[in-house]
Order: C-alpha cells, then sequence, then structure tokens
C-alpha cells in the first residue's frame, strides 16, 4: 500500500536519547542490548530520516536513518525482514518509530565491546534476540514504523577521516580531497574473483593521507562498475566497524 496515511503521533524521545539510554545500560548492568519496555498509555515515539535506499541492491534488510536531515546528531541501522524497502522508504522520508518492544544493541569492532569508549560503533535497532537486535518481522513493521509524507533533501555532513565519531556513524557524510588508492586502480567495485558478499576499496584523504575502506554488496547491480579515477570528494555513508583482534 503506498498511501500515505500522516501519522498523528508527537514524538516525544530522541535517537540521542536512545544511544544513551544503551550507554547507561552498559554503565550500569555490562549490557550491550537494551529492550524498550512497553507502556501502552505512553509510549516512546521518535522521529528520523531515511537515507539509505535498497533500489541498486546495497543495502539489505535494513533501513538507515538519522535523526536531522542536515547536521544530524545520531544515526542507527533498522533491521527489517522485508525486501524492496525502496518502494515504501524514499531518501529524505521522515519516518516515526515506535520503540516500545524494539531492541538497540552496540558494535564498536573491538574485541571488548564498550559503547562509552572513544572507538565509534554502530547502534542496531530491531528485535531481541538473546544478546543482539535481530530483524524486525514484516508481520510487525506497521507497528513500529510510521511513514510521514514529509521528504527533506539530505544534506551531507562534511568531515575528514579523522572526525569520525559515533556521531558520524550511520550518516551521510562527505570526504572532501578524497579519491580511490592508487592500489585500486582498474578494479571494479566488489565484481573481481576474490570479492565474497562484499567488495572492500581503499579510499584516501589527500593532505592528511588517512584511509577508510569503501564496502560494496557483491549483489549490487553496480558491482561490476570500475571505480573512478581522479580526485574530487565523496559522499558515503559511514557504516560497520571494523573488527579487531
Amino acid at each position: 500500500d503506498l498511501t500515505i496515511n500522516e501519522p498523528n503521533i508527537s514524538p516525544n524521545s530522541t535517537l540521542l536519547e536512545v544511544k544513551k539510554a544503551l550507554q547507561q545500560e552498559f554503565f550500569s548492568n555490562q549490557k550491550l542490548v537494551l529492550t524498550f519496555p512497553i507502556n501502552e498509555n505512553n509510549p516512546t515515539f521518535i522521529e528520523a530520516y531515511v537515507i539509505s535506499s535498497d533500489a541498486t541492491g546495497n543495502f539489505y534488510n535494513k533501513l538507515i536513518v538519522q535523526d536531522k536531515p542536515e547536521n544530524p546528531t545520531a544515526g542507527i541501522e533498522i533491521l527489517i525482514n522485508k525486501s524492496d524497502l525502496n518502494t515504501s522508504y524514499s531518501i529524505g522520508q521522515k519516518i516515526v518509530i515506535k520503540l516500545d518492544g524494539l531492541s538497540v544493541s552496540y558494535d564498536d569492532g573491538q574485541s571488548k565491546v564498550n559503547p562509552i569508549n572513544l572507538a565509534p560503533g554502530k547502534y542496531t535497532l530491531g528485535f531481541l534476540e538473546g544478546d543482539r537486535a535481530i530483524k524486525i518481522p514484516s508481520t510487525a513493521i506497521n507497528n513500529h514504523l510510521f511513514r510521514t509524507a514529509t521528504v527533506e533533501e539530505i544534506i551531507p555532513q562534511k568531515i575528514s577521516i579523522e572526525n569520525i565519531t559515533d556521531a558520524t556513524i550511520n550518516t551521510f557524510v562527505q570526504l572532501e580531497n578524497a579519491q580511490f588508492d592508487s592500489s585500486q586502480k582498474g578494479k571494479s567495485f566488489a565484481g573481481e574473483k576474490y570479492d565474497e558478499y562484499d567488495g572492500f576499496r581503499y579510499l584516501f584523504e589527500c593532505g592528511s593521507e588517512h584511509v577508510i575502506k569503501l564496502q560494496t554488496s557483491t549483489f549490487s547491480s553496480f558491482k561490476t562498475t570500475l571505480i573512478p579515477e581522479g580526485q574530487g570528494l565523496s559522499l558515503i555513508h559511514i557504516s560497520e566497524p571494523t573488527r579487531r583482534s
């Protein structure tokens, strides 16, 4: 159903508060997952803006949202057991999320995960299974995600690689003076024989000489496209933390 019935909902929390709640849970109980209680009389709602699309197959069963269309303070990954999400959720669309019954989990790629250290990490929203958040069942989507008719232009944050923090994970950013590392010349985004599930290509930031990996799904429709040469700016979505031993 593509009809949008504007929800009569007033958000009473924020995406930043969701992250703070999990940080407090870890500080108090050393837990990396938090389930929001069900309160029929006063449910908890937050609003966010969609910044991802699965139209080309590079995202699968997930929506990435941030709290504001410009200069966001927080972003999160929502796991959803449904494909073709782009037919219902467009980039820049404002949605309202009912948190009651959902769980938020955290990973920063470290061997000892800690949401209150300085390592930037990823927050994920979904249903609880064991000690982590999993996909929201398709039958429960309409109980937790409410579309609005508002669609805003998403303005990327201009940052440098060294400025990546928790606040920039799962947000739309712009790296200026960036180029693919010379070792990547002639490669496709994710269509090489050694690319399994995902292709990783290195972006080099001129001046600082910092490097970041660009991750592309091998199921994406543009996987065999050759990566561009030359220097300029890169619009990217900062997402997955790198696992370190």
